[in-house]
């Protein structure tokens, strides 16, 4: 059997515990990027071009997302939006750069925060195992998928919101197991 090292999925619980942990230890940015990406679904990269303007604005963000070449809409709960601005009164980040640009004034790379996500999963005693960047797209997709009944529905609403070209992506991407796809399948009376 072959080995599986993709992103596991950090879910709804491991991600608030994740965040307190952050906030315990006043890592604000760093907690702005995983709120912002747990809660949009958007790439690491993508999460790169979320500036404080953005936030200030609220309700909703656009960005053309750098894998896909594809814009992608998402909406922001007030609560997310209070909570980043919290967050931003913590850090000195001026409203057109990004919240990711760290101390020397560079956006850190995907490598650097993954490392870092590494040393967090042990700090704070995160149940998954698999942990990374991708993780918390994949929590913001499972959120939805299990919001929604775990259904047919479901899967295909988490396509819709990912832009994925077909289904089968969206079930690999969720781990999704040919079970639970067919119990899906059948449940659907």
């Amino acid at each position: 059997m072959k080995e599986d090292f993709s992103a596991d999925v950090l879910h709804w619980d491991q991600y608030n515990k994740y965040l307190k942990g952050l906030e315990e230890t006043e890592q604000y940015q760093k907690a702005l990027y995983v709120l912002m990406q747990q809660r949009t679904g958007y790439r690491y990269q993508d999460v790169g071009q979320i500036t404080p303007n953005m936030i200030h604005r609220g309700s909703e963000l656009a960005i053309k997302e750098f894998k896909t070449k594809k814009q992608r809409k998402v909406q922001i709960p007030e609560l997310v939006t209070s909570q980043a601005m919290h967050y931003l009164s913590k850090l000195d980040i001026p409203g057109d750069c990004s919240i990711l640009k760290g101390k020397m004034a560079k956006v850190h790379d995907i490598t650097w925060m993954n490392r870092k996500m590494k040393i967090d999963k042990e700090r704070f005693d995160l149940d998954i195992n698999n942990f990374s960047t991708h993780s918390m797209r994949k929590g913001h997709g499972w959120r939805i998928f299990d919001k929604l009944g775990q259904d047919i529905k479901a899967i295909l609403t988490v396509q819709k919101v990912y832009l994925h070209s077909n289904m089968s992506i969206t079930v690999r991407y969720l781990k999704i197991d040919q079970h639970e796809v067919d119990q899906a399948v059948l449940n659907m009376d």
